[in-house]
C-alpha cells in the first residue's frame, strides 16, 4: 500500500472541484462505459455480443461488471463471447456469500480479505481473461475492518490481478478515509448527478481534491428520463415495478407528480429542438453536469434491448453541447427531485 508524500503532494496541488458546467459545454470530453447488468437477460448471448460490438465500433472500449449481476451469469456470458479486446471493470461485494449467492441487504461479511479474493478471483476465471483493468469494493461492508479488506486489495494487485481499483457507494468521508490508508486507490462508481445531484456536495469535491475518477451509472434515472413512463399508469414489471425490492425503491424514489411535470417540460423543449429526451439527457450529462473529462469522469450507458443501446450509444457521440432553455430545463427538474434526493452512499 502506498505511502508516497509526492504522491500526496501532486494530489494536494490539483485543480479546484467544477461546478455544472452552464449551456455552452466543455473542452474535453467524457466518454462512455457499456454497462452489463441487462446480459443475459434481457439481452441473451447474441444480443449482448452485437451490442458489445456495435460500442466498440463507436471508439468505446471500456464495459462494467460485477460478479452481483444476475448471480453471476452476466459475467459467465461475458466470458462466452469473449471480452478480451475490452478494459474490463468488475467488483467485490459486501452481499457475497461462502455459496457464491447474494442476500441482499442483511450483512454476510463479504469484504472479508478471504472473499475479496475468491471474488475477484472467480471473476477472471469465468471471465476468461488473466486481470481485469479496474477492481471496485461494490459498497461498504460495515461489519468487516476496512484495514483487512485494504490488503486483500493490495495483495491482489502485488498478483498482477487488475491494473487499478476502486469504491462505489461509499460515502465522501469513508472514501477519504481509506485514500489516506491507500493512496492508489483511483475510481469511485455512483448514481449519475441528473436528477440524484446528492453527490455535488461532497463527493465530487472529495474526489477532484484525491485525483480519483467518478464513474456516473443510472444516467436516466432508472429510465425515467427515457420519457416512456406516465403517472398516471405505473408499470406492473420493469425499473419501477412494487413486485420487486428494487422496483418499490425506484418507485419511492422517483415516482412523484411534480417531477413528471418537469419531465413532460423537458421532453416539450426537446421536440422544439428536434431531438428526444435520451439524447438530450446523455449530452446533459457529457456536456452540462459536474462531471469533467479532465479528471477522467466517465458515463455508465446500457439498455434493455439492442436498440437502446445502440441509440444510448449513439447519444454519447454527440458532441454538440444544449441549447440554454433545455438546460435550465434540467435544473428544475432536479430542483423538483431534490427534496427526495436519497443517499448517495449505502
Amino acid at each position: 500500500m502506498s505511502t508516497n508524500t509526492n504522491e500526496f503532494r501532486s494530489v494536494e496541488q490539483s485543480a479546484p472541484p467544477a461546478a455544472a458546467t452552464p449551456a455552452g459545454g466543455k473542452s474535453a470530453s467524457i466518454p462512455a462505459v457499456l454497462g452489463t447488468m441487462s446480459i443475459p437477460e434481457p439481452l441473451d448471448t447474441a444480443a449482448a455480443r452485437e451490442a458489445l460490438e456495435y460500442f466498440h465500433a463507436a471508439g468505446f472500449d471500456e464495459i462494467d461488471t460485477a460478479i452481483l449481476y444476475q448471480d453471476g451469469a452476466t459475467e459467465t456470458t461475458l466470458g462466452a463471447i469473449g471480452v478480451e479486446k475490452f478494459r474490463v471493470g468488475a467488483k467485490a461485494n459486501p452481499w457475497y456469500k461462502t455459496d457464491e449467492s447474494h442476500d441482499f441487504f442483511t450483512p454476510t461479511y463479504g469484504l472479508r480479505p478471504d472473499l475479496v479474493k475468491e471474488q475477484l478471483r472467480k471473476s477472471i476465471e469465468v471471465l476468461r481473461v488473466p486481470s481485469v483493468e479496474l477492481f471496485y469494493l461494490h459498497a461498504p461492508d460495515h461489519n468487516t475492518p476496512i484495514e483487512g479488506t485494504l490488503q486483500a486489495v493490495h495483495e491482489l494487485k502485488s498478483e498482477g490481478l487488475f491494473r487499478e481499483w476502486g469504491l462505489s457507494n461509499y460515502s465522501a468521508w469513508e472514501t477519504v478515509d481509506i485514500w489516506h490508508i491507500c493512496k492508489r486507490v483511483r475510481a469511485s462508481g455512483h448514481r449519475a448527478p441528473n436528477l440524484t445531484r446528492e453527490v455535488e456536495r461532497e463527493l465530487l469535491p472529495a474526489l477532484k481534491k484525491l485525483g480519483m475518477r467518478f464513474y456516473a451509472y443510472n444516467p436516466l434515472a432508472g429510465g425515467l428520463l427515457s420519457g416512456k413512463h406516465k403517472f398516471e399508469k405505473p408499470p406492473e414489471d420493469g425499473r419501477f415495478s412494487t413486485t420487486s425490492l428494487w422496483g418499490s425503491l425506484y418507485r419511492a424514489r422517483y415516482w412523484r407528480k411534480e417531477l413528471f411535470d418537469e419531465i413532460e417540460k423537458l421532453r416539450s423543449i426537446c421536440v422544439k429542438h428536434d431531438t428526444d429526451l435520451v439524447s438530450a439527457s446523455f449530452r446533459w450529462m457529457r456536456h452540462h453536469s459536474s462531471l469533467t473529462g479532465e479528471s477522467g469522469d466517465t458515463v455508465i450507458i446500457c439498455g434493455s434491448s439492442v436498440s437502446q443501446v445502440k441509440g444510448n450509444v449513439d447519444a454519447c457521440r454527440d458532441e454538440n453541447p444544449l441549447p440554454k432553455d433545455l438546460v435550465d430545463g434540467f435544473d428544475a427538474a432536479w430542483q423538483s427531485a431534490k427534496p427526495h434526493c436519497p443517499s448517495y452512499f449505502k
